[in-house]
């Protein structure tokens, strides 16, 4: 999803999106859907690193 967002581009995000809803309840994701519906990528990301901390996924590489 970071990396779907970096491109800058809605069309990259959503079917990133599309397969996450898939995996997780829209509970979680729903911060991600609102900032993406005012086509802010920043807040997206902002949101799946704060989702990715509450789901104990480390982004470190």
């Amino acid at each position: 999803m970071l990396a779907a967002c970096d491109t800058d581009s809605l069309c990259a995000v959503r079917p990133v999106l599309a397969e996450l809803d898939k995996l997780l309840p829209l509970s979680r994701l729903a911060p991600i859907h609102t900032t993406l519906q005012d086509f802010d990528l920043r807040g997206a990301e902002v949101a799946t690193r704060a989702l990715a901390g509450a789901l104990n996924i480390s982004l470190e590489t």
